[in-house]
């Protein structure tokens, strides 16, 4: 009698394949629930940090010869008021929601930042800041799994809300639409958005994956407390700007609501270049 081999949950694999001792111990990543640091349910934009990071050290080819790291490091996510001094920040931003005294460092190794709003807000607090490097670290998603490919279903279109209004969004998008949460396993939230003829969004990572692998999207104003602070430190590190105050999901729903953006610019080989351990 055969037996099939026995198949690891699928974020067990990411913990298996990404398990570097500095993503298990010295990434930072914004856990919205707590408890087991792999658990399925988490904000799929927060738990991409692990995924582009354990990636890119996978395949390092210096992965067993690392030197020690004293400090932290952060990557994905508006997460820079929880870095401490020496930490270094590889495409992080901040967060528009947090005061400056809330940020308690005085020094920073920075490697890539978010965008340039993220820059400016560092420089004013005295942070020297001595790269030009932009971009969230997410966009480098289509290079590292080049077998995800756009393939649209016709007719499907989809919403994604922000973590934040994602019950209130529920209320207000009309059930025949396919509303997908934010919460859950990245690979399948992003094969949702690869077979989309189109999306609509309010979570920054719905926009930068949707963007960067081609899929027709249209941004729409989070609502419940959101700033639009990361969305443009997003826009602005590839070569956009938000010319207009997009509606919000409160304005009523339809499929041609939001605004949408020119082809993000993005300079792969800086971005790999810059990465602290390759």
């Amino acid at each position: 009698m055969k037996y099939k081999p026995l198949e690891l949950p699928l974020y067990l694999r990411d913990y298996h394949r990404y398990r570097h001792p500095l993503v298990k111990h010295k990434l930072v990543w914004f856990r919205k629930f707590r408890g087991r640091r792999w658990i399925y349910g988490q904000n799929f934009g927060d738990y991409l940090s692990i995924v582009v990071v354990g990636e890119l050290l996978r395949r390092a080819s210096t992965l067993n010869t690392l030197p020690p790291v004293d400090g932290r490091m952060l990557a994905i996510g508006s997460i820079i008021h929880f870095a401490q001094d020496n930490d270094i920040i590889w495409g992080s931003g901040v967060n528009g929601k947090m005061d400056r005294a809330d940020h308690r460092f005085s020094n920073l190794d920075i490697r890539m930042l978010r965008g340039p709003r993220t820059k400016h807000f560092l420089e004013e607090m005295g942070i020297r800041v001595d790269c030009n490097v932009f971009g969230d670290p997410a966009l480098l998603i289509p290079h590292l799994f080049p077998k995800l490919k756009y393939r649209p279903k016709k007719d499907k279109h989809i919403v994604i809300p922000n973590l934040n209004e994602l019950e209130q969004v529920q209320k207000l998008v009309p059930s025949e639409v396919r509303l997908v949460s934010p919460v859950g396993y990245w690979r399948k939230i992003t094969e949702e958005i690869l077979t989309s003829e189109s999306v609509i969004t309010s979570s920054l990572h719905g926009l930068i994956l949707a963007e960067v692998f081609g899929v027709p999207v249209r941004f729409v104003h989070p609502i419940g407390g959101e700033t639009l602070f990361k969305y443009e430190d997003y826009l602005e590190g590839t070569g956009r700007v938000m010319s207009t105050v997009p509606p919000s999901f409160e304005n009523g729903f339809s499929l041609e609501m939001g605004v949408s953006f020119p082809k993000p610019q993005v300079d792969i080989t800086r971005m790999l270049e810059s990465f602290p351990f390759l």
